[in-house]
C-alpha cells in the first residue's frame, strides 16, 4: 500500500473509532430516554457534543485527502479502493460505523419525539383540569364552575 492509501486508511480508522464511541454514547442516551433519566440525558448531551466536535477534524482531514487524491465521487473512490484492500477495509468499517451512529441517532430522535408528545398531552390534560375547577372571587364567594353542565353525582 502506498503512502496516500496508508494515510487514507489511518484517517478512516480514526474516524470509525470516534464514531464507535459516539454510538456508545447514543446507546446510553437511548437507555436514559427509555428510563426518563433527565440527569443522565444532560451529561450525555454534553459528552455527545464533545464527541461530535472531536469528529470534525478527522472528517475534514479525510475529505481533504480524498479531494487531493481526486476521489471526489463514489465511482472514483471505489475504483481507487479496488486495488487497496487495507484502505477498502478501513473505508467499509467507516461506512458501517457511520450507518450505525445515524440509525441510533434517528431512533433516539423518534423516542424524544414520543416523549415530547406525551408531555404535551399531559400538559393539555392538566390545563383542562385546572380550568374545570371551582373558582372563588376576591370576596370569598364561590364562582361558577368553568366546565360541563352536570353536577357531581348526577351521572
Amino acid at each position: 500500500m502506498n503512502d496516500a492509501a496508508e494515510h487514507f486508511a489511518a484517517l478512516c480508522r480514526e474516524e470509525a473509532g470516534l464514531l464507535a464511541a459516539l454510538s456508545q454514547t447514543l446507546e446510553d442516551e437511548q437507555r436514559a430516554l427509555l428510563g426518563r433519566d433527565a440527569q443522565a440525558l444532560l451529561a450525555l448531551s454534553e459528552r455527545k457534543a464533545a464527541q461530535l466536535a472531536a469528529l470534525a477534524a478527522p472528517s475534514r482531514a479525510r475529505a481533504d485527502a480524498m479531494r487531493a487524491a481526486g476521489l471526489g465521487d463514489a465511482a472514483r473512490l471505489h475504483a481507487w479502493l479496488a486495488g487497496r484492500p487495507d484502505a477498502l477495509a478501513a473505508w467499509e468499517a467507516l461506512e458501517l460505523a457511520l450507518a450505525r451512529a445515524r440509525a441510533l441517532n434517528a431512533h433516539n430522535g423518534g423516542l424524544l419525539g414520543q416523549r415530547l408528545d406525551q408531555v404535551e398531552e399531559a400538559l393539555t390534560v392538566l390545563k383542562s383540569a385546572a380550568a374545570a375547577t371551582v373558582s372563588y372571587h376576591r370576596d370569598g364567594s364561590q364562582g361558577a364552575v368553568l366546565s360541563g353542565g352536570r353536577h357531581l353525582g348526577s351521572a
